[in-house]
């Protein structure tokens, strides 16, 4: 009888150190001792344990406004993370885009080079009775402009005199009007330097063009002024005072 009574006693003892240790574990590990089947590391000492304490209560308590700081810092360089990849990918279709407008540009820019050269060299013949231009890229980007005037070897326009260099322009600007017409053009004394001959062809030439654009011509050539269907000048009465003149030639061709 008294034997049972003492392996009451103990068996009560060993519960209560059994809860002991439960509790302890729970409070050191944050575990309940059935989920550690096995040990991680190797079972300190207790005198591991009490220096492991001693060294934890040095260090002053944990300060909450760090751990928030810090957590705030992490969202953001989150979403900045996030800024990044998308301005990264808005970058790669941007570089996409830009080539294929470059490609495009340049396509474009290759086919209306060829159909200028084309109608450059055909109104060149028209204007001069014969002849050949032709337009070219040079080495640094620009464009040159090479023609064989009529009985002439063919020649840089930088070589060319002042009415020769006004017909080669003229018709450069007329095929390109050809090509591509615009709303309005305005020619400012472009046959200053022509001669009676050239005047004609060149006035020719504007008509052909007045077709589908409206010239606006600044001239003191009498043929030119032939031509427009519009006059506007100034002159000058008897007294000396200057006014404002224009004239409608079209309406006097259709009175006779």
């Amino acid at each position: 009888m008294a034997e049972h009574e003492r392996a009451r006693a103990l068996h009560t003892q060993v519960e209560e150190e059994r809860d002991r240790l439960r509790v302890e574990i729970l409070r050191e590990l944050q575990r309940a001792p059935e989920l550690l089947t096995e040990p991680c590391m190797p079972v300190p000492s207790d005198d591991e344990i009490r220096r492991l304490r001693f060294r934890a209560n040095q260090y002053p308590d944990a300060d909450v406004s760090v751990v928030e700081e810090c957590t705030e810092l992490e969202d953001r360089y989150a979403r900045l993370r996030n800024h990044v990849e998308d301005l990264n990918e808005a970058g790669r279709e941007l570089d996409a885009i830009i080539e294929m407008a470059d490609t495009e540009m340049r396509t474009r820019f290759e086919e209306t080079f060829v159909a200028l050269n084309d109608e450059f060299g055909r109104v060149f013949r028209v204007m001069l009775r014969g002849g050949e231009a032709a337009h070219e890229l040079a080495e640094d980007g620009g464009i040159l402009v090479r023609a064989q005037l009529p009985g002439k070897r063919t020649r840089s326009s930088a070589s060319f005199s002042g009415g020769e260099k006004a017909l080669v322009a003229s018709s450069l600007l007329f095929g390109m009007l050809r090509l591509r017409p615009t709303p309005f053009v305005v020619l400012d004394e472009v046959d200053a330097a022509l001669d009676e001959s050239n005047v004609d062809r060149y006035v020719t030439a504007l008509r052909d063009i007045s077709q589908r654009t409206q010239v606006v011509i600044v001239t003191h050539n009498r043929a030119t002024m032939e031509a427009a269907d519009v006059l506007y000048g100034v002159t000058m009465d008897d007294e000396g005072v200057s006014r404002l003149l224009s004239l409608r030639l079209d309406g006097f061709e259709a009175a006779g």
